[in-house]
């Protein structure tokens, strides 16, 4: 694992938060203005070339701000993973009310209408199985569909290739474990660098199944996983 100091990973963090919501590459000034960094922007730039030579961070074109790599997005994740273990999250104890109070149906209905207020609130798409119905159930592509990534229909061919490979190994991956983020190539499910899936399986309701959120590597990674969490 890549060691970087936490000045630097307190850059790294606005970097990754910054392009999640944007899009847009982040530069050295916008860093200065939000990070609340009492340093130099000299030191700010320093730290970001630091950053980008340890392959955290990339220049994708000459005179552009700095985007997350993979590896980037993996040390992002781990801290909030960490975090996430030290405290309690609001999002989590609200979707637990919502859960008991929207989705008290029985069954595919159930499922059904999980998979819909996950996509609402992630805007990626989401992936449901239950071995009670066998049914692999999927929600979201119009959501996930808008976002800029999938302009390029390059995109859109590995998402529709991950979730079939998904749909057709479903049952080994219920053996793997209870909660995974992978983050690119490290996704089992399709050997693309430009997908994300956040999943769980074990869920609740006294079922044995398999929930995923889908998207760019340019996800919600912070609210995907509590998300995903507070349903296991």
């Amino acid at each position: 694992m890549t060691e970087i100091t936490e000045r630097q990973l307190h850059i790294l963090t606005h970097i990754v938060s910054s392009y999640i919501k944007t899009a847009e590459p982040v530069s050295s000034q916008y860093v200065e203005q939000r990070s609340r960094i009492s340093v130099s922007p000299a030191t700010i730039r320093n730290e970001m070339r630091e950053l980008a030579d340890q392959g955290l961070i990339f220049q994708p074109h000459t005179s552009a701000g700095r985007v997350p790599t993979e590896r980037g997005y993996r040390m992002f994740v781990d801290h909030v993973l960490e975090l996430e273990q030290k405290r309690a999250s609001p999002l989590m104890a609200n979707t637990a009310e919502s859960r008991d109070t929207s989705f008290s149906e029985e069954g595919v209905q159930l499922f059904r209408s999980l998979a819909k207020f996950l996509s609402r609130e992630t805007s990626n798409l989401v992936v449901l199985y239950t071995t009670e119905h066998r049914l692999f159930w999927q929600e979201g592509w119009g959501e996930v569909l808008r976002e800029p990534e999938f302009r390029n229909q390059e995109y859109v061919a590995d998402l529709i290739r991950c979730v079939k490979d998904m749909e057709e190994c479903v049952e080994n991956v219920l053996q793997d474990g209870e909660f995974s983020v992978y983050i690119g190539q490290e996704n089992p499910f399709s050997s693309s660098h430009r997908l994300s899936v956040v999943m769980g399986t074990s869920l609740r309701y006294g079922r044995e199944g398999l929930v995923a959120i889908v998207g760019p590597t340019r996800m919600a990674y912070t609210k995907n996983i509590r998300l995903i969490r507070s349903l296991l």
